[in-house]
């Protein structure tokens, strides 16, 4: 598996042909539900056919579904969860931050999937 940075312009397809797999196997890999919202920034796991180690803090546990992502120059954690389907509260207590306004680019963030039971999203 590789891990890649998702740049402006990726798109699942692109990273399928540029890494010689496919847009499935990126998909279930990452937990993609739908292969046409994949954001700059966002860090996905690309499964190739010599699979390399990858770090476990980089790949989301089995019974729960995270992003992994790499905050970008005008992004807010209320933009962030928007986009992923998150809630600000939600993204605060799994990166153990206490002001939603102190992130910076570049910092990679956790962001927990909506249906993940394991978080509240009031």
């Amino acid at each position: 598996m590789i891990v890649y940075v998702v740049q402006p312009g990726d798109s699942l397809y692109i990273l399928a042909r540029r890494f010689e797999t496919t847009i499935d196997a990126i998909r279930r890999a990452n937990y993609i539900p739908d292969p046409g919202r994949i954001c700059p920034g966002q860090i996905v796991g690309v499964p190739v056919c010599h699979p390399e180690p990858i770090p476990p803090f980089m790949l989301p546990p089995p019974e729960r579904r995270e992003i992994l992502y790499k905050i970008q120059r005008s992004d807010t954690l209320t933009v962030i969860a928007r986009r992923f389907g998150s809630s600000v509260n939600a993204i605060l207590r799994r990166n153990r931050l206490r002001d939603p306004n102190k992130i910076y680019p570049g910092q990679i963030i956790i962001v927990p999937a909506a249906d993940d039971p394991h978080y509240d999203y009031y």
